[in-house]
């Protein structure tokens, strides 16, 4: 399937005798182009996780600051989006079976950038509790956690468990941007 070599036919297409970015970068790098996709779908999970999973801790003093909020309501952040996440899993399932997962992945990110949209305008605590669980929590469920796996099953018959865990990285290694992400919420703010 996706990791056999195309030979060259008589007939050839006008599409691949052009050829397209995917053939160009196979040919020039020598690398199976599933690869690719594997680090961008990796460094995706690098930022959401970054960004928006591991960032809510991060969020706490300046939520209270800034709403007088206590840390109980503000660990309501946490529980409602893994309740978003654990209860929008399914839909998004289904979704991808029947759509796509590519055509749900980019779907979510729209969505999710048009959450932190919202996110800088939030008045009030349960607005960023509301917004951290509706448009972000169901975008970082559908677009990170659930759409790498059927991504990366099209492109890999050999490697898979490997291409897979090596996604899974990519999730852990989020955590190495919380330093720079304090430093830019202590520079610029949390909004």
């Amino acid at each position: 399937m996706a990791q056999t070599e195309k030979t060259d036919s008589p007939e050839e297409s006008p599409e691949q005798k052009t050829g397209t970015l995917k053939d160009g970068l196979i040919a020039n790098s020598g690398i199976f182009y599933g690869w690719w996709i594997l680090l961008a779908l990796a460094l995706m999970r690098v930022m959401a996780s970054g960004v928006g999973n591991n960032v809510r801790s991060l969020l706490v003093i300046p939520l209270e600051e800034e709403f007088g909020a206590t840390r109980a309501q503000i660990s309501l952040m946490a529980t409602a989006g893994s309740l978003a996440i654990a209860l929008t899993g399914p839909l998004g399932g289904w979704l991808m079976d029947r759509y796509g997962p590519r055509r749900v992945m980019f779907i979510s990110l729209a969505f999710a950038a048009s959450g932190y949209v919202m996110l800088a305008g939030a008045q009030s605590l349960w607005q960023v509790i509301v917004i951290f669980t509706i448009p972000l929590g169901v975008a970082y469920n559908w677009a990170i956690l659930n759409s790498g796996a059927p991504i990366l099953n099209n492109w890999f018959d050999r490697g898979k468990a490997r291409a897979l865990s090596l996604l899974n990285v990519g999730h852990g290694a989020g955590a190495l941007m919380l330093p720079f992400m304090a430093l830019a919420i202590t520079e610029l703010g949390w909004r």
